[in-house]
């Protein structure tokens, strides 16, 4: 077995740097012994992802830095809005990006790309969202290829009766989702919680458990943007009230109520039928169409250390 040093950067405050999806490709899939090396020091290979600012304080001191130089601006402009920062500050050989959160593929500052955009060999980009890295990162995912998990999610549910209160978790409310709230409660009683209605809960799943619905909109619209959060709320036995684009097609239509695009006259019509019929069938239909395929991430990485 090959021996390779690999360092990770700028993800997010959980991140573990010695148990993490990638280290499983490495040491499962292409059989390599990993030796996790400091970010500052010289590796064979860097993660890296967009969480560069991790506190208010450090977000607004590089904003003020930015005033007074414009290499600082520059930077701080890149990674607010684009999520990367120079490639001149990496010590590592190879470099692969990977992006949790709603940024563009941002060429030319890495050499493979893992994110919300579709699949380009030439570029090495990776459609792998984040909702597919939560499912692989299971305990055993790799080991089982998570085929108990994806049966899981590929499945008819039992069917179950569940009440009708709705249930939403948000830390930030935007004029769209706000609207949303107003016209789902002409139907069915809906709870609030998060940052956001100043209501936070210890155990997310477990208060979502005990609704039937739960809204879950994505917080932009952008082709291949998908985050955990339908799962989750389909995870819990509700039926999603979502908003979304999911041009893959990985989920079944019949398992969520779509709401994307809707106008507001259509978001009425849509939950004045819902709120008129038996929600058993929905609630037991799976919510994958299909396996997420983790290829493609095996293959850039190996390409990369060829």
């Amino acid at each position: 077995m090959d021996d390779i040093r690999v360092s990770f950067s700028n993800f997010w405050p959980s991140f573990d740097i010695q148990e993490n999806l990638f280290k499983s490709i490495l040491e499962e899939f292409l059989g390599l012994k990993v030796r996790v090396v400091d970010k500052n020091e010289l590796s064979d290979l860097e993660f890296t992802s967009v969480f560069h600012m991790k506190s208010t304080f450090e977000r607004g001191s590089k904003y003020l830095y930015s005033k007074v130089s414009r290499k600082a601006e520059i930077e701080y402009e890149n990674a607010a809005r684009y999520g990367f920062v120079s490639r001149e500050k990496s010590r590592s050989k190879k470099r692969i990006w990977y992006s949790g959160e709603n940024f563009r593929t941002p060429y030319g500052c890495a050499d493979g790309y893992i994110g919300f955009d579709k699949n380009d060999s030439i570029k090495h980009v990776v459609y792998f969202p984040h909702w597919m890295y939560r499912l692989y990162s299971q305990k055993n995912a790799l080991k089982g290829s998570s085929i108990f998990q994806f049966n899981y999610l590929m499945s008819p549910r039992d069917e179950e009766y569940k009440n009708n209160r709705v249930c939403i978790f948000s830390s930030s409310l935007d004029p769209r989702r706000k609207m949303m709230i107003e016209i789902i409660k002409e139907y069915f009683e809906v709870e609030t919680f998060g940052k956001a209605f100043g209501k936070y809960v210890d155990s997310k799943s477990e208060v979502s458990r005990k609704f039937g619905f739960q809204i879950c909109p994505e917080n932009a619209l952008y082709p291949g943007y998908v985050t955990e959060k339908i799962i989750e709320s389909w995870n819990c036995g509700n039926i999603p009230i979502w908003e979304g684009l999911d041009s893959e097609g990985y989920f079944n239509k019949e398992a969520f109520i779509d709401l994307t695009g809707a106008n507001t006259k259509e978001i009425h019509e849509v939950i004045d039928q819902i709120s008129k019929m038996n929600h058993a069938e929905i609630r037991s239909q799976p919510i994958l169409r299909r396996v997420p395929d983790i290829s493609p991430v095996v293959d850039v990485i190996k390409s990369l250390l060829a």
